[in-house]
This record gives C-alpha cells, sequence and structure tokens, in this order.
C-alpha cells in the first residue's frame, strides 16, 4: 500500500499542466475544442462545410452519450486546456479532439475518430448491450 502511496504521488509531481489524469475504472472520453482550434477547423474547411460538420458531430456526441449512459459507462468532457491523457501506465497526446478515447483499466487506451456501439461493445466487451430508451 505505502509503494502505491509513494508511485501516486510521484505521478502527480511529474505530471504537466496540459495533462488530464482518468480517474475511472472505464469510461468513453471526449474533449472540448478551444476557440482557437474550432476557428482553425472552420478556416481550414470552409465555414458552410465545418457548420454541417458540427451538426454531425454534435448528433453522434448525443448518440454515444445515450448509449454510454444506458451501458452504464461514464461519459467524460474534458476542458479545452488539456492536451494529454494520462493513466499510470499512459500518457496519450489528444492530437486529434474531435473524436472519442475509450478506457479500461489495464487496457490501453484506444482513439476513435466516429465511435459506433460495435466499437463500444468490443472495446468494454459487452456481450449484452442495452438500447438507450
Amino acid at each position: 500500500m505505502f509503494v502505491r502511496c509513494v508511485f501516486v504521488v510521484l505521478t502527480m509531481m511529474c505530471l504537466e499542466a496540459k495533462d488530464f489524469v482518468i480517474h475511472c475504472q472505464r469510461c468513453i472520453i471526449t474533449a472540448n475544442l478551444s476557440d482557437a482550434e474550432i476557428a482553425q477547423t472552420k478556416k481550414e474547411m470552409g465555414e458552410e462545410a465545418f457548420y454541417v460538420m458540427a451538426d454531425d458531430a454534435n448528433y453522434e456526441n448525443y448518440d454515444v452519450m445515450s448509449y454510454a449512459k444506458a451501458n452504464h459507462i461514464p461519459y467524460v468532457v474534458v476542458d479545452e486546456g488539456y492536451n494529454y491523457l494520462v493513466t499510470p501506465k499512459q500518457r496519450v497526446k489528444m492530437d486529434n479532439k474531435w473524436g472519442y478515447w475509450l478506457y479500461a483499466q489495464g487496457k490501453p487506451i484506444k482513439f476513435f475518430l466516429n465511435l459506433f456501439e460495435e466499437d463500444i461493445n468490443a472495446y468494454f466487451a459487452i456481450k449484452h448491450p442495452k438500447t438507450p430508451q
């Protein structure tokens, strides 16, 4: 127990201000985008294409959030100031904040640009998924 406490304290001391420490046993993680990231994406895509894509992303986000809730998987939204996801064994750069990261203790963090129910079921080994009401 003492060794675990020392390890946790040392891990916390090594964290940077932009590290988001994952505290859940299993969860689906997504990130808020900063105003600068939104403006850059809008500039790259064009305004109309950006708003179509943002609308699709919001719809998918609602679906993922509803499916997570129905299957008792915490859904975590990381503030825009963070650039890394951190567990005791991993530190993953959040290169693309338009997607989702799945985390289960003992498994590597996995990124999905688009997340489907089948991906969630496979990663979390859900054998009898519940459908959102």
